[in-house]
């Protein structure tokens, strides 16, 4: 679960955030929305620990692994969007995409399509 507790945020003269809370429950998805400067990116960069809150608190678990994009494209080093998840997601994308191969018997770009289709249908299952 991560949380905010009464958190204020402002760069300058934008306020982005005055006394917000909310919580984000294992297992549930949340989409992002907001014009440009509206503060998603400094939200994220305060939930992984880059930037810091003005006031209020933010908990997220230890054990949590917290993958995101910034907003540099030359981060990626011209891989795919795919490419670069799984290579974020260290040996747990080498094991997924390993496992996914062995019991399907399939080309490393075949498993990165069914990869990349399980992220888009949820109810698709890899097993």
């Amino acid at each position: 679960m991560i949380s905010f507790s009464n958190v204020s945020k402002q760069h300058g003269r934008q306020v982005l955030f005055v006394d917000a809370s909310f919580q984000l429950n294992p297992g549930e998805k949340v989409g992002l929305v907001g014009p440009n400067g509206s503060g998603k990116t400094t939200l994220f960069r305060m939930i992984v620990g880059e930037e810091s809150t003005d006031e209020g608190t933010i908990a997220v678990p230890r054990k949590i692994s917290i993958g995101y994009f910034r907003q540099d494209v030359e981060e990626m080093s011209g891989r795919s969007v795919l490419d670069e998840s799984i290579a974020g997601s260290g040996r747990l994308g080498d094991l997924l995409l390993f496992q996914l191969r062995a019991k399907r018997g399939v080309s490393r770009g075949a498993a990165k399509l069914l990869l990349r289709c399980a992220s888009v249908d949820s109810s698709l299952r890899l097993e």
